[in-house]
């Protein structure tokens, strides 16, 4: 035992006895984070992607589409190239991809990012405890495009998905009247932000945007000329519905039978026959600050 003086005042300074152990320890967790940061270098170098090779956690997709323009530079560097026709094969891939890969230290995921350009899917793509994300939703003239047909295979173009952002979607390309849902959870809890959704046609009833699902969160969405613009399923609980712009939809926002304590707020209805329904079996719901504009 001493006693040091710091800036004057004397201090009682006793040792501790497991310093020497801590030292041990500091020294060993050292060694086995240094090995796990190998480990996963060597995974993502092990990886077949392109540039450096260490995004283990994000997988990068571009199109060379030439309807969109000429092969964009972001392409040099993507893990998967589009060509523009059945896309939803390479999307698929890419994934799968991420998915397998996951976040790195056994996080399971990860994320697919579409660069900017038009990408063309005739079948539905399923996401699983991943993100989907774009580079913008296409309303200044730049972004990531996707378009599928109402008679997409399962009725759906991107399903379960943990996020999806970023994006313009069109649905109904060439095709007739069809059942189909531009983004489908089961289950999933769900974030949807910053996406253009409309139909390029006339979908059949039970069509929507998206569907919220419970402890989602959907939120600056711009979707248009749906039978219904978001769909609040049955017994879907705890999601946020805010500050959307829902426009020539038959119904703007559906609140379902079942689903409870949902909040519904500073959302844009306009043109649409009804603006907000809800069913009379739904309870314990905030609906509160939604404009509703020529509509009911």
């Amino acid at each position: 035992m001493k006693i040091q003086s710091n800036s004057g005042c004397p201090q009682l300074f006793i040792p501790r006895k497991d310093d020497a152990r801590r030292l041990q320890m500091d020294a060993k967790f050292a060694d086995d984070e240094k090995a796990n940061w190998l480990a996963v270098e060597d995974w993502a170098n092990n990886f077949p992607c392109g540039g450096t090779g260490h995004r283990y956690a994000t997988v990068v997709v571009a199109t060379s589409n030439p309807s969109y323009g000429s092969l964009h530079s972001s392409a040099v560097d993507a893990d998967f190239i589009c060509t523009g026709t059945n896309d939803d094969v390479v999307i698929q891939a890419a994934v799968d991809t991420a998915t397998a890969i996951g976040r790195g230290f056994g996080s399971p995921g990860g994320s697919i990012l579409l660069m900017e350009g038009q990408y063309n899917l005739s079948k539905g793509v399923v996401g699983s405890d991943c993100d989907l994300l774009g580079v913008s939703n296409g309303l200044d003239g730049f972004g990531t495009f996707i378009s599928f047909p109402a008679a997409i295979t399962n009725g759906y173009g991107l399903k379960d998905f943990n996020k999806v952002s970023n994006l313009s979607i069109t649905v109904g390309v060439g095709t007739g009247v069809e059942v189909c849902n531009a983004i489908s959870a089961d289950g999933v809890t769900q974030w949807i932000e910053d996406c253009v959704i409309n139909s390029a046609g006339s979908l059949a009833s039970g069509s929507w945007a998206f569907d919220a699902t419970s402890t989602g969160i959907y939120t600056q969405n711009w979707i248009e000329n749906f039978p219904v613009g978001i769909n609040v399923g049955p017994d879907t609980l705890q999601a946020l519905i805010a500050h959307n712009y829902v426009n020539i939809c038959g119904v703007g926002i559906n609140v379902d039978g079942g689903s409870a304590h949902n909040i519904v707020e500073s959302n844009v209805t306009q043109d649409c026959p009804k603006g907000v329904s809800m069913s009379s079996t739904c309870h314990d719901n905030a609906v509160t600050s939604n404009m509703i504009v020529g509509t009911t």
